[in-house]
C-alpha cells in the first residue's frame, strides 16, 4: 500500500511538472521568454517598474496594408500576415532581440533587454537584414503562386529609454517607452519619403560600427521634433553571414552617395549634382538623386543663409 501511494505521489508530481512546463511555454507566447526565465529563476513577484537602459528599437510596417486587405479574403489575409510576422519574429529571436508587441501588421522589438548585449545595435542590424532577405524570398514564392506580395519598411534607433513592466497592477506589459521609441517609429515612416526599406539613425551607425554598410539619406527633423538628425539606409554587412555581405555594386553605390552627400552639405552644388547624377546611373530606381539634384539647383539659384544646416523637416509620420 505504501509503495502504491508513493507511485501515485510520483505520478502526480510528474503531471504537475508537465503542467507547469506547458504553462510556461504558453506564458512565453505572450511574454518574452527571457523574461519568463528570469522571473522563474528569481522567485520574485512581478512588479511595476522600469529602468533606464540604452536599447536599439525596431519598428516595421507593411506598405499599403489597407490595399492588401481589400484584395484578400479575411482568412487568407490572416495566414499571409501571420507568416510574415512569424518570419520577422524568428529573425529577432535569432539575434537575441525581444518582440515587444504586434500592432496589426506592424512589429515593435528591441535589443538589450531583458538580457543586456553590448552589441545590441549590430544584432538589430543583422536581424533586420535577415528579415528583409526572408521577406524577399517569401515574396518570390507568393508571386509565383499568384498571391499579393509585401513591401516592408523598417526603422531602427539606438537611444536611452525606460524598459520594464509598465501599466497597472491589473494589467501590465514588459515594454520600452520614451522619446527614443518614438524616433524609431518615425524612422520607419521616413522610408516612405525616400523610397527606402531600412532607415536607421546615426546613433545606430555609431554603435554598430564598421560591420555594417550604410549610405546617407538626409538630415531630417522627424515630425514632432525640432532638431535634425542624420539618417541612413542600411544596405548590407561588411562582415558577417555570407548571404548578407555587400556586393561590389552596393559598395560603389554607397561610396558615390556618400561623396554626393558630402558635396551637397559643403555647398558645392555643381559637384553634388554631378555625383547624384552618377548615383542615378548606378541605380535608376533610386529616388534620392532626383531629390538632391532639385534641391541643389534651387540652392544655386537662391543660396541658403550662412546658418543653413541642410535639415529637411518631415511634415508627416
Amino acid at each position: 500500500i505504501v509503495l502504491n501511494a508513493r507511485v501515485v505521489e510520483v505520478s502526480e508530481l510528474i503531471n504537475s511538472l508537465n503542467m507547469m512546463k506547458r504553462a510556461l511555454r504558453t506564458f512565453g507566447m505572450f511574454v518574452p521568454r527571457d523574461l519568463v526565465r528570469e522571473l522563474v529563476a528569481s522567485g520574485r513577484p512581478i512588479e511595476l517598474g522600469g529602468q533606464d537602459r540604452t536599447l536599439t528599437v525596431m519598428f516595421t510596417d507593411v506598405a499599403d496594408f489597407t490595399g492588401l486587405s481589400e484584395r484578400m479574403a479575411a482568412g487568407d489575409l490572416l495566414v499571409h500576415v501571420s507568416r510574415h510576422l512569424a518570419a520577422i519574429s524568428d529573425c529577432v529571436a535569432e539575434e537575441d532581440g525581444t518582440v515587444d508587441k504586434y500592432i496589426g501588421d506592424a512589429v515593435m522589438a528591441f535589443w538589450g533587454a531583458p538580457n543586456w548585449r553590448e552589441d545590441h545595435a549590430l544584432r538589430a542590424c543583422v536581424a533586420v537584414l535577415k528579415a528583409k532577405r526572408g521577406q524577399d524570398r517569401m515574396n518570390e514564392e507568393w508571386a509565383a503562386a499568384g498571391l499579393p506580395t509585401m513591401f516592408v519598411r523598417i526603422g531602427l534607433h539606438t537611444a536611452n529609454v525606460i524598459v520594464g513592466n509598465i501599466g497597472s497592477v491589473q494589467r501590465m506589459s514588459y515594454t520600452a517607452v520614451g522619446d527614443g521609441v518614438n524616433v524609431a517609429s518615425r524612422l520607419e515612416g521616413v522610408n516612405k519619403v525616400y523610397g527606402t526599406q531600412i532607415c536607421i539613425s546615426e546613433a545606430v551607425v555609431a554603435s554598430a560600427g564598421d560591420s555594417i554598410l550604410v549610405r546617407p539619406l538626409d538630415i531630417v527633423a522627424v515630425k514632432g521634433r525640432k532638431a535634425g538628425e542624420k539618417v541612413y539606409e542600411l544596405v548590407a554587412l561588411r562582415q558577417g553571414p555570407a548571404e548578407l555581405l555587400a556586393t561590389a555594386e552596393q559598395l560603389e553605390h554607397c561610396a558615390v552617395t556618400e561623396a554626393a552627400f558630402a558635396a551637397y552639405h559643403s555647398r558645392d552644388w555643381a559637384q553634388a549634382i554631378e555625383l547624384y547624377q552618377q548615383v542615378a546611373r548606378l541605380a535608376p530606381n533610386d529616388k534620392i538623386p532626383a531629390m538632391f539634384i532639385e534641391r541643389s539647383r534651387q540652392n544655386m539659384a537662391d543660396p541658403p543663409p550662412p546658418y543653413w544646416m541642410g535639415v529637411h523637416e518631415m511634415k508627416t509620420k
